[in-house]
């Protein structure tokens, strides 16, 4: 997407694009920080705040107005208050009756899934992610990228080794698939911006040191 593409900062008046939580980098920033997006702090200011919000503790606060330590309970519980959980997690079984689910009581932000339903969902394993992203980038399944890689006999169009990392080269411009390259092809045609001219000339400047 280019950048007068994008949406602009959801606070009125801001003509800067936004980039997180429908915010730009200042106020995101601001919001991350202090709580608010809207805060204008005074030229020159450098932590006014010297203590942290929670009553009794003088330490120096490093977000939303909390020091290191009531942060990190805010992030993990929920309240800045509340005692982290301590020592190791608990195991327990998880719905589908697998007995390898670790967790922390008390914690807001615990492990979804067990080790066993991690494993056994194809969606998380690597070729289940690589199968998703070839149908998502490229309307493509792996089976058709696996059949290409074969008609190539299992190496880059180009250079002709076997790659140890795969890449579908495909054309910026059209989005038609190419064929299937090593990591240094597909690199190298990209910096020389896939232009036959540039690649010609390339060939032209070797062949004189030859």
């Amino acid at each position: 997407m280019q950048l007068k593409d994008r949406p602009l900062c959801a606070v009125d008046d801001c003509p800067r694009p936004a980039k997180t939580r429908g915010w730009c980098q200042k106020h995101y920033m601001r919001w991350w920080v202090h709580g608010d997006p809207l805060i204008v702090l005074p030229r020159g200011h450098f932590r006014t705040q010297t203590s942290c919000n929670v009553a009794g503790c003088s330490e120096v606060p490093l977000a939303r107005g909390w020091c290191h330590l009531h942060y990190k309970r805010w992030k993990a519980t929920g309240d800045p208050l509340k005692t982290l959980p301590m020592g190791r997690p608990q195991q327990t079984t998880c719905e589908n009756g697998h007995d390898d689910w670790y967790v922390y009581t008390g914690a807001r932000a615990s492990q979804r899934y067990c080790r066993t339903c991690h494993n056994q969902n194809e969606a998380r394993t690597p070729t289940g992610r690589r199968r998703e992203l070839l149908k998502r980038k490229h309307g493509m399944t792996l089976e058709k990228f696996e059949d290409l890689l074969a008609s190539q006999g299992g190496v880059c169009a180009i250079c002709g080794e076997v790659p140890h990392r795969t890449h579908l080269d495909h054309s910026h411009t059209t989005g038609r698939i190419r064929g299937i390259l090593c990591y240094r092809c597909n690199i190298g045609i990209g910096y020389l911006q896939e232009s036959p001219r540039i690649l010609q000339a390339a060939i032209a400047y070797l062949s004189t040191f030859d």
